[in-house]
This record gives C-alpha cells, sequence and structure tokens, in this order.
C-alpha cells in the first residue's frame, strides 16, 4: 500500500506499507491496522488503567475509534489547511530528539569538559564580514594565512591588518579564553591549535580568523573581585589622561592608608556606576570575560589583596580580590554542557543542526537545477531582487521551474517566492548573495522535512506517537463537530429529547425552584417586591440589581434542602438564618415552585446535555458501524499480551 503525503510536506497521514514483520490485526474500512500501533496504544490505555483492561473489550472500542477517524479523513478534515499547518509542527517538534545525534553530541560534550579544564591563550587576526562579500573575505584570510606561513610576523599583520580592534593594538592577543564563550568553530581552533602554529581560515557570524596556537594552562576557575575605576576615552588628551592617572593614584593612597575605606570610595568615585553602587562588586567572571590586563592583575592577587592601579583599554582600576571558584564537579557542569548542544534554544545548537545537515545531505543528495540558478542570478542583476523578479517568477511558466531535487523530489521555484517577497535590494554582488542564502535555507528546510517523513518508516516510536496525536485530532474535531457542539447548540433538538425523555430526570427530592431575595431592611424588600409584580420574569436580576444596588440582591435559585439556610427557613421550616452579607437583614422568596422533576431543559441542563450527547454519540457509532466495515483477525491478536 502507497503511503500518501500531505501537501506541504512532510507527513505521512494514512497507512504505511508493513513489513511481514509487523502483521495486520484488523482492516478499517480497507486500511490495514498494524499490530505496532494496535498493540502500542492497548499497552498504553492499559497503563492508564486502574483495573487491566480485557483485550477482547478493548478490540471494540479500538474499532470505533478507528472508525470515527475514517470518518474524520472521509469528511476531509485531514485536509484542511489549519491541520495540516498544526501536524507539519507537532512532527518537526516530535522528530527533534528521534533526530539527534546523540553520539556526536555527546563527543561534543565531552571535549568541551576537557577543554573546561585548561585555559588557552587565544592570538587571531579577524578579517570582517561585509554583507555580500564573504568570497573576498574568505580570500583576503587565506592570502594573510599564506604570508604567515612564508614567515611574516604575526603580530604585524595583526596590528596592520585585524579588523578586531580590541586585539590588534596588542598583536593580535585577546589574552587567555576558557572554554563555552566565544563561537565554537573559533574557540575549537584556539584550543587545538599547537603553540605557535596557524589554523586554517575558521569562519563565524563575525568574520574570518586566522588563529595562532599560545600557551595552555591549568583552569584557574571563576573569580569573585570589586574595583574602582577611572575611565579613560580613546580619544583622550594627555591633561584628561594626567587627570584620571592622578585621581586613581590619590584613591589608591587612601586605600593604601586604610583598605576598609575601598568600599565607599568605589560608591562615591568610581566611573562604573553600575559596580560602583555596590561598593565595585562585579559579577564572578572567568578568562576571557574581562580585558587581558584586568584578568591577569586578578587572578594574580591573593584573596582579600587589593592591587596597585591597573591599565587597561578603558582606563584605570584598583582591583580587590575575594575569591576563586573552582570549576564545579562533572555531574554539575556536563547536564549544562549537554543542553547547550542538544537543545534546540541551546547557545551551541547550531554546531549539531550544520552536523545534522550534512548529514542529510549525504543521505538524500540534494541537487540544484544549475540552469534555474544561473537565471535566477542573471535576472537579479538586471532586475534587481525587488519585486519585479518576484513578478517574472510568478508566472506560471516561471515558478514551476525546477530548482531542487532532494531523495527524488523536485521542488520548484513557487517554493522560494515567498521569501523573496520581502527583499528590496538592488542589482549588485549582495543580492545575488541573498537570494543563495534563501536557496540555502530552503534546501536545509526541505532535508528536514524528508528525514522527519523518513523517521516515520525507521523509528516506530516516532511513528506511533505521530499516529495518535493526529488520530487524536481529528476524533477530536469530529466529535466537536457531530456530538459536542450540537448537544451544545441545538436547542430544538435538546428540547426535544428532553419531552421525549422527562421522566427520566425526574429528582429524588423536591427542589425549590424561584428567587431568593436579600434586603436591607422590611421597608426595602417590600419595595422589591412591589418591583417585581410589574417587571417580566426575564428582567428580574437585571433590574433589581441596577435599581437596588447596596439595598437588594436577588438571585435565581434551583436547590434542595440544606443547600441554603435561607431558603430551607422560608420553605422546609428551619430555624431563621442571618444573611451572610451584614448590610442586608430580612429575605424573601419570589415566585417559589416545589418541584419534583425539572420544569423545563434548563432546570436540568448539564444532566440533560450529558444524555442528549450519549445519545447522539450511539447514533454516530451506529452509523459507523453501518459505513464502515471492520476485519478482525483474531489469530494475530491472541499474540499480543
Amino acid at each position: 500500500m502507497k503511503s500518501k503525503l500531505m501537501a506541504g510536506g512532510i507527513l505521512s497521514l494514512s497507512a504505511l506499507a508493513w513489513a511481514a514483520k509487523d502483521p495486520v490485526v484488523m482492516k478499517i474500512n480497507g486500511v490495514d491496522v498494524p499490530k505496532s500501533e494496535f498493540e502500542y496504544l492497548f499497552k498504553k490505555n492499559s497503563q492508564q488503567q486502574i483495573e487491566p483492561q480485557p483485550l477482547e473489550k478493548y478490540v471494540d472500542m479500538f474499532a470505533i475509534y478507528k472508525m470515527k477517524v475514517a470518518d474524520a479523513k472521509a469528511h476531509g478534515l485531514d485536509t484542511l489547511p489549519e491541520f495540516r499547518k498544526e501536524m507539519d509542527q507537532y512532527a518537526a517538534e516530535l522528530a527533534q530528539p528521534f533526530l539527534l545525534d546523540t553520539v556526536y553530541v555527546r563527543s561534543l560534550a565531552d571535549k568541551m569538559w576537557k577543554n573546561m579544564h585548561t585555559e588557552a591563550e587565544a592570538k587571531h587576526i579577524m578579517v570582517l564580514k561585509v554583507p555580500g562579500a564573504d568570497a573576498a573575505g574568505r580570500q583576503k584570510a587565506d592570502s594573510i594565512r599564506n604570508l604567515l606561513l612564508k614567515g611574516a610576523s604575526f603580530e604585524e599583520l595583526a596590528a596592520t591588518l585585524s579588523d578586531d580592534p580590541s586585539s590588534n593594538g596588542n598583536g593580535g592577543s585577546m589574552g587567555y579564553i576558557v572554554a563555552g564563550k566565544f563561537p565554537y568553530a573559533f574557540e575549537e581552533a584556539v584550543f587545538d591549535t599547537p603553540e605557535g602554529k596557524y589554523s586554517d581560515v575558521v569562519e563565524t557570524f563575525k568574520g574570518f580568523h586566522i588563529v595562532k596556537g599560545g600557551k595552555k594552562i591549568p583552569a584557574r576557575g571563576s573569580i569573585q573581585a570589586a574595583h574602582i575605576m577611572k575611565s579613560v576615552a580613546p580619544n583622550a588628551s594627555d591633561e584628561e589622561k594626567a587627570k584620571a592617572k592622578a585621581e586613581i593614584d590619590s584613591i589608591y593612597a587612601l586605600i593604601q592608608a586604610d583598605p576598609t575605606l575601598f568600599e565607599s570610595l568605589a560608591v562615591a568615585h568610581s566611573d562604573d556606576k553600575r559596580s560602583g553602587q555596590k561598593g565595585g562588586m562585579l559579577a564572578p567572571f572567568v578568562s576571557g570575560d574581562m580585558v587581558p590586563a584586568f584578568n591577569e592583575a586578578a587572578y594574580s592577587l591573593s584573596d582579600g589583596e587589593i592591587s596597585a592601579p591597573v591599565q587597561s583599554p578603558y582606563g584605570w582600576h584598583i582591583i580587590r580580590r575575594f575569591e576563586v571558584f573552582p570549576l564545579p564537579e562533572k555531574d554539575v557542569v556536563y547536564p549544562r554542557i549537554m543542553d547547550m548542544f542538544a537543545n534546540p534554544s541551546g547557545m551551541r545548537h547550531d554546531v549539531v543542526q550544520q552536523h545534522q545537515l550534512e548529514t542529510y545531505k549525504k543521505k538524500y543528495r540534494p541537487q540544484r537545477n544549475k540552469r534555474t540558478i544561473e537565471a535566477l542570478h542573471a535576472d537579479v542583476r538586471t532586475l534587481g531582487l525587488d519585486s519585479l523578479l518576484v513578478a517574472k517568477y510568478s508566472e506560471p511558466a516561471q515558478a514551476s521551474l525546477p530548482l531542487l531535487t532532494i531523495n527524488k523530489k523536485t521542488y520548484t521555484v513557487a517554493e522560494l517566492l515567498p521569501a523573496l517577497r520581502r527583499f528590496h535590494y538592488g542589482t549588485n554582488d549582495f543580492a545575488v548573495s541573498r537570494l543563495d542564502d534563501e536557496v540555502d535555507k530552503l534546501e536545509a528546510r526541505f532535508l528536514r522535512e524528508e528525514a522527519v517523513a523518513n523517521l516515520q518508516k525507521e523509528q516506530p516510536e516516532f511513528r506511533n506517537l505521530l499516529n495518535e496525536y493526529r488520530d487524536g485530532s481529528l476524533l477530536y474535531e469530529m466529535s466537536v463537530r457531530r456530538v459536542w457542539d450540537r448537544a451544545g447548540k441545538d436547542k430544538e433538538g435538546l428540547q426535544k429529547y428532553f419531552e421525549e425523555h422527562r421522566d427520566e430526570f425526574a429528582w429524588s427530592e423536591p427542589h425549590v425552584k424561584g428567587y431568593l431575595v436579600q434586603a436591607a431592611n422590611d421597608s426595602v424588600a417590600e419595595n422589591v417586591r412591589l418591583r417585581l409584580q410589574q417587571l417580566p420574569e426575564e428582567e428580574y436580576v437585571k433590574t433589581i440589581r441596577k435599581e437596588f444596588k447596596g439595598e437588594a440582591a436577588i438571585d435565581k435559585i434551583l436547590m434542595t434542602r440544606g443547600q441554603n439556610p435561607l431558603v430551607d427557613n422560608l420553605v422546609f421550616g428551619e430555624a431563621a438564618a442571618t444573611p451572610q452579607n451584614p448590610a442586608f437583614t430580612t429575605y424573601f422568596l419570589y415566585d417559589q415552585k416545589i418541584l419534583t422533576e425539572p420544569e423545563d431543559v434548563q432546570d436540568a441542563k448539564v444532566v440533560v446535555t450529558n444524555a442528549y450527547q450519549n445519545e447522539l454519540e450511539n447514533e454516530w457509532v451506529d452509523e459507523l458501524k453501518a459505513r464502515y466495515p471492520v476485519v478482525i483477525y483474531d489469530k494475530e491478536l491472541k499474540k499480543i499480551k
């Protein structure tokens, strides 16, 4: 049996072709139910029951369940756009743990845990990324690396060619860093490149980097410190620089005389106002969080020691070290590392996504139509990446041009148009690169969808969970339409059902029906009574509450003995009661009746509605049994335990 693929996508919404090892246990409306699906739901249902449900009873319930799903499909509920969208989203979310290469993720986490025991000296030359000029940026980085390999000075090239202002003035040195703080590819190069050697060109979101291997030292942990800062602007004059130095020296002299003044001096004089208000206290930091000069000065101190003024690119600092915290134990840190890679919102999940994408490419072998891509490039260079291009390719002949082929499925230019409608770019290289970016994204999306679709064939657990959600959603929507909404909205049908079954809703004890009025005094009570005599019943509550606000209260009631002490006193002869609201001193019943059965459907609406729903449910099931044939294969069912 061929699978039916949902439009847009990724879901097989009818029976798959099952191998002989997954025998058929029943057939509903000609559709096979495999043993694996039935057994999964049977066992799940049994686990939710206090007493295990006999297989024979569950078979009947399951058959009705599947007939309802078949009815939903017969009414086209599985083809509704909102249903397709919901199923696509659910399948994508459900697939994430199934598609995750846990061996690969664990290898990444293991390496990061290992690197966390080391601090690596980071030195690099960066070529900044410019939109639409990635090729030129990489070419420049390659040429710089070639110069280094020929013996050029790294420090000199960093000073003259690096686009990283934080390190080019220091020969490309960023100081020591710890694992988990920088882009993955850059960080890996810093930790993996031997001292004195050069890495290959490394690409990050910010640019292209050539890393020079530096020293490696044991990790020093995180540090708690405070500082007093006098800032010096990059363009400060010599006079301003001298003033800042004099001020920091003056503060340091006061601290030398009395170290207990550190906190108050930070509050009064530090230019770092955020930490200054906290007595100079900084959040705990690790190597790489602060500029090298500050970082090394802090780590060189002993606990409680205060440094002499330290100069950084931002000014002058007096640093007080409090405590160093060692790296926590593995059972504390390792789960966080795993989450960084495995969690879709984790800061390192992009590494895993890229690995997944490369895996999909090897498996599904995507191919781009060279002729179509070249035509798009040419038209971008003449029309721009704008509405003119979109208009041209919205024509049926152009929209149907093949763009991508993945696992023997062809996707056309029409799939690309929604993304292109967002752009308003000219006829330049940047526009061409943006077009290519969108093709990349489209290819990645279709590769992921193909992987999700194939999970149904490869992963029984995923298939069962997806089928359960799909069928449950269809069952719910069909039940709403056939039973629940109808019972709630079909007033005539509900009334008719009540009249035909009135005797079934008789009460076992009398009910009091009417209006309970509470009033501030007898005079108000009498006025309320007179006003009620002038009103139609449907206006009793609204009018009295409006006209006697604060003086009286009125509620429509339907209750038995023991539910309200005021009613018990008035109707059943119980002792006089006091209204709960102290503003009221007297009470009476208006238009009261003593009933042994509901007077109308509203008197027992919940009970009648439930009964009417059961009636509609039974009618529906009878229709299903007549419309959708069921074949049971007892031989296979008996093998289920």
